[in-house]
């Protein structure tokens, strides 16, 4: 949780609305991008794919991977493979938590979830969703649904 001071939240807003847009787009990912090196390097790339997912640009190659990450892409890939892990797996990983928190938006159509999570196609879509939570996206959008509409009630 972040929280702010009265004293800091009264003050008055010294920048315009523009920078703030700029601010709020920029900011979170300029610092992940700014990673440490100590970072297990399956985190680092899970992070990447997630921030360009985030931009709406598609995951990078492994060929960008290792030039933002200052490492041969042979030696990217036997270090995951040290960690028992793959890039398919961590690309794979990070399109599942995209695809997941955009489905919770039930104004985004399934078809711009597909490709803003960089598949192909729905059928491709659909069948990844299935493999990862067993389910349809109409099915997993209905649960999700359900879900809130339990929190939301008041037991008291």
């Amino acid at each position: 949780n972040i929280s702010f001071s009265q004293i800091l939240l009264n003050m008055p807003i010294v920048r315009t609305p523009e920078e703030l847009d700029r601010l709020l787009l920029d900011f979170p990912f300029e610092f992940m991008s700014a990673l440490p090196i100590e970072m297990p390097l399956g985190d680092r790339i899970r992070s990447i794919y997630s921030i360009s997912l985030a931009r709406g640009a598609p995951v990078p190659p492994l060929s960008a991977l290792a030039e933002l990450i200052g490492q041969s892409m042979s030696t990217i890939r036997r270090r995951l493979a040290e960690d028992n892990m793959s890039i398919r797996v961590l690309k794979d990983a990070a399109r599942r938590d995209a695809a997941i928190y955009l489905l919770r938006d039930r104004r985004r159509a399934v078809d711009d979830v597909a490709l803003t999570t960089g598949f192909r196609d729905i059928n491709s879509f659909r069948e990844a969703l299935r493999r990862w939570t067993g389910t349809s996206p109409a099915l997993y959008r209905n649960a999700q649904r359900s879900d809130s509409n339990l929190e939301d009630r008041d037991y008291s």
